[in-house]
């Protein structure tokens, strides 16, 4: 069995019962992402166990603290941990990347000889939906086994134990997500408050509230063309010719994000990591309005402002840097100032690759063979490449 996958009926954290109730299709269906319907019915049950022992002698203040303190002395990479869908599942991959270490890949790209198997591997790298947690994915791929986990067995015991720890796993992990969707459909099937027709009370927190989550986005050239479309929108009330009713700028799969975001009550970290898609080449500042794709971040809270980061891209047109006077007609585009004083979170800029010259340097030197080679690995869903075939054998 892929030691990445916890087997069912119990899922890696919440997604408990809901893989056997819906066919494999289902988690990308809108209609079918209801709030959590597991949770209700699972916790009606639930067997009191009034015969253990365990339950019966020891307050559940004291079951707290053996819970917590099985977390703490689990090694297997529980406290980070990526949320993927693979093999028709949700599926766990524990995190090895350090998020604050500084990202090399396109500095290692530029300095491996040209055509060799290393400059193609970091262009691989640098192109992958996993981002800056492209060691996560290659450990991953690679069937690298991950260490034995102790949190198992608390959840396959029985229904009692498992409701009564999911509350110190979901405060000990950091859930992560390094696809947009997978993030949407994950947060909508199991969010963090109970449905309206819950016999519970209506928005109390459920028990697989985590308070701890990553996303990195690779921002793709409809997104971002959706939100630098709000003036035309407004003046105009219509929408761009390239969308239609079905996606807007207060609803698409980012917005739909930052709305499940803005419901968690007790959220303490929160790390958004954003690019641009490896395959826009236009740089960030020509091609988002900040102010309009990040406003609805606004309404989301956490513990606090320093624990809510949001990291961007800097900001350099060969003008000067985001914030000098040569940005003074563009600033409002952009989140600085007033505007982020005022903001629940803190931006941290960092360098990114230069995407026209990663395809101009890395595609260009690759053979016919090579770069065919490297977009079915980079771009598996896509029925065919997004280069042309040479014109003749010779060509290539």
């Amino acid at each position: 069995m892929d030691s990445y996958t916890v087997p069912p009926p119990y899922v890696m954290f919440p997604f408990t019962m809901a893989n056997r109730e819906h066919d494999s299709s289902s988690w990308v269906s809108r209609e079918d992402q209801r709030m959590a319907p597991w949770y209700p019915t699972f916790a009606a049950a639930v067997n009191g166990q009034g015969d253990s022992p365990f339950f019966s002698l020891l307050p559940a203040e004291i079951r707290q603290l053996i819970y917590a303190e099985l977390w703490r002395s689990d090694d297997s990479g529980l406290s980070r941990q990526h949320i993927t869908w693979k093999n028709n599942s949700w599926t766990r991959v524990p995190c090895i990347t350090d998020p604050l270490a500084e990202d090399v890949r396109y500095a290692n790209f530029m300095n491996a000889d040209p055509g060799s198997d290393e400059r193609s591997t970091w262009l691989h790298r640098l192109m992958t939906e996993w981002t800056i947690h492209w060691e996560c994915e290659e450990a991953y791929l690679n069937r690298i086994a991950a260490p034995k986990s102790s949190y198992p067995g608390a959840l396959l015991s029985c229904k009692r134990m498992y409701l009564e720890c999911m509350p110190s796993i979901c405060n000990h992990a950091t859930v992560i997500f390094t696809n947009l969707i997978e993030a949407e459909n994950y947060l909508t099937r199991y969010p963090p408050t109970l449905p309206e027709s819950s016999s519970a009370q209506k928005g109390a927190q459920t028990p697989a509230s985590f308070r701890s989550i990553e996303i990195c986005v690779q921002a793709t050239t409809h997104l971002t063309s959706l939100y630098a479309e709000k003036v035309v929108q407004e003046r105009e009330g219509r929408l761009h010719p390239i969308y239609n009713d079905c996606v807007t700028m207060t609803d698409n799969p980012w917005a739909r994000v930052c709305a499940h975001l803005a419901m968690y009550q007790n959220l303490n970290d929160l790390r958004i990591w954003f690019n641009s898609s490896s395959i826009d080449l236009k740089p960030w500042y020509e091609r988002v309005d900040e102010t309009s794709m990040f406003a609805d971040l606004l309404k989301v809270r956490t513990k606090s402002k320093g624990r809510f980061v949001l990291e961007l891209p800097e900001i350099n047109t060969g003008r000067g840097w985001l914030g000098t006077s040569a940005h003074e007609t563009r600033q409002d585009r952009f989140l600085q100032g007033r505007i982020l004083e005022e903001a629940p979170f803190t931006i941290i800029r960092g360098p990114r690759q230069n995407m026209t010259r990663v395809h101009m340097v890395g595609l260009g030197s690759l053979s016919y063979q090579a770069r065919q080679a490297f977009h079915a690995r980079t771009f598996p869903s896509l029925a065919a490449p997004l280069i042309m075939a040479p014109l003749s054998p010779s060509s290539g």
